[in-house]
């Protein structure tokens, strides 16, 4: 993947098919729970199919949102005093949260810390773990 926002969105797909194929077989499966034991009870209530995708349309809902904008700065490809070639510039920002960086391929911290949910995951790349504050 090459870079976090189509990984993120490669991953919410995933998860969006995955409680559609648990939906549909949702009402038929029935689990034995220890009636004692309502952490499990809880546990299995918020992992229901349903709010499985409610969850994956408020994070494609932040993704939207925090869009990354990147504009390659013109410049002249050679340098007119060494003759050097001038490497491609740009300005990379989100226009929600104000993050903004010069790397194409790089997120803000929002899309940073949705990502690494999936950290486990093998297309994860380390760079995009979230930034301690600085």
């Amino acid at each position: 993947m090459d870079d976090l926002a189509a990984f993120l969105a490669a991953r919410l797909d995933e998860e969006e098919a995955n409680a559609h194929a648990a939906l549909a077989l949702w009402p038929s499966t029935h689990f034995t729970i220890d009636p004692g034991s309502l952490v499990l009870v809880e546990f299995h209530g918020r992992h229901d199919p349903a709010r499985a995708l409610r969850e994956v349309a408020a994070k494609r809902a932040i993704l939207e949102l925090h869009a990354i904008s990147v504009q390659k700065i013109s410049q002249v490809p050679f340098d007119p005093y060494t003759g050097e070639r001038v490497p491609d510039a740009y300005d990379v920002e989100c226009n929600v949260c104000g993050w903004a960086a010069d790397d194409p391929m790089s997120a803000c911290p929002t899309l940073r810390h949705l990502a690494a949910v999936y950290c486990d995951h093998p297309d994860y790349r380390p760079e995009w773990a979230p930034q301690p504050p600085s």
